[in-house]
Formats: C-alpha cells, structure tokens, sequence
C-alpha cells in the first residue's frame, strides 16, 4: 500500500470516531427511556423519620400539690373565684384560680390555655411561697378576644402537668 492510500484511510477512521464519541457523549445526556409497559415500575420507597427525643418526664413533687382548680369572670378574697362559669364570652376576662397545699417554702405554678388546635392562646406562671394552704389566681385578659370554641387550661406545678380543666368561649 502506498502512503497516499492509508491517509485518506486514517483520516476516514478518526472521521468516524470522532462521530461515536459525540454520539455516544449526547446520548448520555439525553432523557432516559421509560421502562417497558410490561414491567412494573418500582414503588417509591418510604423515608423513615427522624427519630424524636423522648419527651422531657418532669417528676410530680413530693412536697406540694395541686388540691383544686376553679375557672370563672370574677375574683373575690383571698384570690378565689367569685362567680364560677365554663362559658366565657369572646371578651370576658378568664379567672383561674389554682388552690395548693403543701410543705414546700416555694413552688412554680404555671396555667395555660390552650384552644381547639392545642395551641396556646396565653400563658402565665407564679413564683409562690408556702404557709400552708393557699389560692393562686391567674387573669387572663383577651388582646382581640378570645376566639369562639372549646379551651382547656392546663395547670403545671413545678413544669409538672398537675390538673386540667375544659371551658367553652361562645
């Protein structure tokens, strides 16, 4: 073979590698092909979650306890209710008063009220001092009023929940 036969030969086959190679890169990168209509597509696999914390246990205290709830609009002496009610209209001022006795020289008491959703629609807490028995009250004022629906309050002594009580805002 002379020289003059091999180049355009040469030059042929580079021709046509060069075309595989681009072939081949553009088909890479082209949309894949559904899978046949007779086989079944594989289902979604399912993420596991994350796995939560345990839940913070608060101890009951040994030394105080929670001996009475009582909801209501007024208060009289000695912070306790004066005039008792479940109902409450969307613009009442909400009146717990949380009685305690115990041993304890101080405590934390904590109500929040919760509406439908379990959100908290207020919340407060007291720092008390023990001498025997005693009632705390806690007011609760609406910014707005208090959307209609069922409420519960919940009482926590010391964090822990110590007693809740259900009531409806018409």
């Amino acid at each position: 073979m002379r020289a003059t036969t091999i180049r355009p030969l040469f030059s042929q086959c580079l021709r046509l590698a060069g075309a595989a190679v681009v072939t081949i890169a553009l088909s890479a990168c082209g949309k894949q092909e559904p899978p046949p209509a007779n086989v079944a597509a594989s289902p979604p696999r399912a993420v596991a979650p994350a796995p939560q914390p345990p839940p913070k246990v608060v101890p009951k205290p040994a030394d105080v306890a929670i001996t009475g709830v009582h909801r209501g609009l007024d208060l009289g002496k000695y912070e306790h209710v004066a005039k008792e009610a479940s109902v409450f209209a969307p613009t009442d001022t909400i009146v717990i008063s949380v009685y305690s006795d115990g041993s304890a020289k101080t405590a934390t008491i904590g109500v929040t009220l919760l509406a439908a959703d379990g959100k908290a629609a207020a919340e407060q807490s007291k720092n008390v001092t023990y001498n025997g028995s005693l009632a705390t009250a806690f007011s609760f004022v609406p910014a707005g009023g208090w959307s209609p629906g069922p409420y519960k309050a919940e009482v926590r002594l010391n964090e822990w929940l110590a007693s809740t009580t259900a009531f409806n805002v018409q």
